[in-house]
C-alpha cells in the first residue's frame, strides 16, 4: 500500500509540473511574440534607430546646403494659392490634417544622400529651419497641379491653371465642354481670364452647369456632388428671386438651381460678412438636421475669426446620396464642408430639399 500510495503522488507531482511548464512557455511565448514582446521591441528598436541614422544623414545635406545651394534634394513644394496655379505641389498628413508646402522639400524613397546611400522612407526638409519630418506610409497625400485629379469618375466641370493658361475667353467655353455656359463675362482682367486664373467681378458674372446629358443627371441622382474652390474673395452681389440685387452682405460662391425662375436655389453656399461660411440645405420648411438659426433660411452656419477680404481660400463642400440616415423621423443625405482641407462640419442634407 505504501508503494501504490508513493507512485499516486509522484503522478500528480508529474502532472503539476507539466502544468508549470506549459504556463512558463505560455508566458515565454507571450514575452518573445507578444505585442509588447521582446521580439517587437527589439524590432521597433531596430526600426527607431534606423530612422534616426537616416535623419543623420539628411540633416548632414542640410548642412551641406547652407554651404553649396546645388546640395538640395527633394522635390521643391509650394503652397496652394492663386500665385502658384501652375506650379503647386504640397504633402497632407492625414492624422493631423498638417499641410506642408512652400520651405518645404519632399525627399522620396531611393533618393541618394552623399555619406548615406539611398534612402528607405519619404521624408520632408525645411532647408531654412533645419526641420526634418519622417513621413509614414499610408498616412499622407501628395497633391500638385499636375498629378491630375484624384476623381475623374462622373467630372461634370473643372476649371483650373492648367485650362486657363494661354486660352482666350471666347475658346473656353469649347474647351469646358458642352454643358457649360459663361454668362456674362466681359474678358477684362476683372471679369475673365488673366495668365493663371479666372475672374469674376462679383455683380452679375457667373458660370452656369446645365444636366442636359441624362448620364450626368443620372450620376448626380445616384451619388451626389462635390464642389471645390480655390482662389481669393474680396466681395459680391447678392439678389432676389426675380433677379433683382439686394444687400445681403453675402458672397455666394455656389449654388443649385432646379431652373425655376420664381423660387430661389434650395442649395447655396458662400460667406456672410466675412467671418462666417454659410450653407442653406433648404428653406425654412425643410432644415437640415443642424439649425444655427431656425427663423433664417440658412441652415448652417460656422463662424471663423481668420476671414480677411482678398485672402487665398480654399472650400469643399459634398452631397453624398448614396449614404442616408434617419433622424428624428426625417430622412437625410450626408454632407461635409471643410475649410482649407480641414472637416469643419459634418451633418444630414435634407431629401425633400
Amino acid at each position: 500500500m505504501r508503494e501504490v500510495r508513493n507512485e499516486g503522488i509522484t503522478l500528480i507531482s508529474l502532472v503539476i509540473t507539466i502544468i508549470v511548464l506549459l504556463i512558463l512557455t505560455g508566458v515565454s511565448i507571450a514575452t518573445l511574440l507578444g505585442e509588447n514582446g521582446i521580439l517587437k521591441q527589439a524590432n521597433n528598436t531596430k526600426e527607431r534607430t534606423n530612422i534616426e541614422y537616416e535623419r543623420e544623414g539628411l540633416f548632414l545635406n542640410v548642412i551641406n546646403s547652407q554651404i553649396d545651394v546645388s546640395e538640395k534634394i527633394g522635390k521643391e513644394l509650394h503652397d496652394k494659392n492663386i500665385q502658384n496655379g501652375n506650379k503647386w505641389h504640397i504633402i497632407v498628413v492625414n492624422d493631423v490634417s498638417k499641410i506642408y508646402g512652400s520651405k518645404w522639400h519632399y525627399i522620396e524613397k531611393e533618393t541618394e544622400v552623399e555619406s548615406y546611400g539611398k534612402t528607405k522612407r519619404e521624408w520632408l526638409i525645411n532647408y531654412e529651419t533645419g526641420e526634418i519630418v519622417n513621413l509614414e506610409e499610408g498616412k499622407y497625400i501628395e497633391l500638385s497641379y499636375n498629378i491630375g485629379l484624384a476623381v475623374t469618375d462622373g467630372l461634370i466641370f473643372n476649371i483650373d491653371s492648367s485650362i486657363v493658361e494661354g486660352v482666350k475667353l471666347d475658346e473656353l467655353e469649347d474647351i469646358l465642354g458642352n454643358n457649360v455656359e459663361l454668362i456674362n463675362f466681359d474678358g477684362t482682367q476683372n471679369s475673365g481670364l488673366t495668365s493663371n486664373s479666372f475672374n469674376f467681378d462679383g455683380v452679375n458674372d457667373y458660370i452656369k452647369v446645365k444636366y442636359d446629358n441624362e448620364t450626368q443627371k443620372q450620376i448626380l441622382a445616384e451619388n451626389g456632388f462635390t464642389f471645390e474652390y480655390y482662389g481669393k474673395l474680396n466681395e459680391g452681389q447678392s439678389y432676389d428671386e426675380l433677379g433683382n440685387p439686394i444687400e445681403l452682405n453675402y458672397e455666394g460662391i455656389f449654388c443649385y438651381w432646379n431652373g425655376d425662375e420664381t423660387k430661389q436655389a434650395h442649395f447655396r453656399f458662400g460667406i456672410h460678412h466675412w467671418n462666417s461660411l454659410m450653407w442653406n440645405a433648404g428653406v425654412e420648411s425643410i432644415e437640415s438636421d443642424f439649425s444655427a438659426a431656425t427663423s433664417e433660411l440658412w441652415n448652417i452656419k460656422y463662424s471663423r475669426s481668420d476671414f480677411q477680404s482678398g485672402d487665398d481660400v480654399y472650400y469643399t463642400i459634398t452631397v453624398d446620396t448614396s449614404n442616408s440616415f434617419e433622424k428624428n423621423g426625417k430622412q437625410y443625405y450626408m454632407q461635409r464642408m471643410y475649410a482649407n482641407g480641414v472637416k469643419v462640419y459634418e451633418g444630414g442634407y435634407s431629401k425633400e430639399a
